[in-house]
């Protein structure tokens, strides 16, 4: 009895960890599957942003177009006529504004408007409209080569993201056909040791009832080997489900590794929900378990009350 009461104390404790550790795990794919979320935020602020940036350029044409004046000035040279006010000048300081805030994806500061406002503010007051062409001209192949960087970039990405995601269909196609491989090999052993497993009950059955007489104590014998077995078989089940949680726990870090696919968070929902069907499936275990083992105690209780009576009877006859 103490034997069987520590056994059991043993496997719950062991099942109990084992929940512990299914929690943790959970905890941890909800942290990665929230810095996933954070990065993707970033991505589409860093979108967001690109497409302002796009639009001040559309805008900033717009504005050099508007500010043409009147024809027949437009022999005139500009009012300024030094080398700061030339077209090539402001040209240059505005291609080379815009570049920096491509490249860095950043806004351009205080201290660098300020230099390049004066100069703007008094080209718009030329009266040189062919001025205004030629800087509008001049400005024209930045944002041409611009859009042919951004359109050169979100293809770059675009492929990247779909290799990302036939190398992870890849894989689970893989990995599908691994499991349903797996699956009928099991599903083979297990016919192979069912059959063992009732040919050895009937094997024992027959034995029991060479070596005790009473039909009685025959029924309780095999009902307290099934339900042992019963035991035993719910302790490898839990071990099973063990194994499978760690395999759980490898593929999430193989997908920590390619946090890179967008497609992430939908693998992370389905290993959560296999998870969620793991843990209750350990906690049927843990349930079924702890049935056996009541039964079993049961079992042996009314095994030992009715040998004591049996005793008591033969007793009683010895004494008559």
């Amino acid at each position: 009895m103490e034997e069987y009461r520590e056994q059991y104390n043993s496997r719950k404790r062991r099942n109990e960890e084992l929940l512990n550790d299914i929690a943790e795990l959970e905890a941890h794919v909800h942290q990665f599957e929230k810095s996933v979320h954070i990065k993707r935020q970033r991505i589409n602020k860093h979108k967001e942003v690109e497409k302002k940036y796009i639009k001040s350029i559309e805008d900033i044409k717009k504005i050099y177009k508007l500010k043409q004046i009147d024809k027949a000035a437009s022999q005139q040279l500009p009012i300024n006529g030094s080398k700061q006010h030339s077209p090539e000048f402001i040209c240059d300081k505005l291609e080379k504004l815009i570049e920096h805030q491509h490249t860095f994806k950043d806004n351009a500061t205080s201290l660098e408007l300020a230099r390049i406002q004066p100069t703007i503010k008094e080209m718009i007051s030329s009266s040189n409209v062919d001025y205004l062409r030629q800087l509008g001209q001049s400005l024209e192949h930045v944002t041409t080569k611009i859009k042919i960087e951004n359109k050169q970039q979100y293809k770059t990405e675009k492929d990247k993201d779909d290799t990302d995601k036939r190398i992870l269909q890849n894989e689970i196609t893989k990995g599908h056909a691994e499991r349903i491989s797996e699956s009928k090999r099991l599903f083979q052993v297990k016919n192979r040791l069912e059959q063992e497993t009732r040919e050895a009950e009937l094997r024992l059955a027959k034995r029991v009832r060479e070596l005790y007489g009473d039909p009685t104590i025959q029924a309780h014998i095999i009902k307290k080997l099934r339900l042992k077995a019963a035991c035993q078989q719910v302790n490898t089940e839990v071990q099973l489900t063990k194994l499978q949680v760690d395999k759980l726990q490898h593929q999430v870090q193989v997908l920590e590794a390619q946090a890179k696919s967008q497609d992430l968070s939908m693998a992370i929902e389905d290993l959560m929900t296999i998870m969620a069907e793991k843990q209750q499936r350990a906690k049927s275990l843990l349930k079924t378990n702890d049935t056996c083992r009541k039964n079993l105690l049961e079992q042996t209780l009314q095994q030992k009350e009715l040998m004591q009576k049996k005793k008591e009877l033969v007793l009683q006859c010895f004494q008559n």
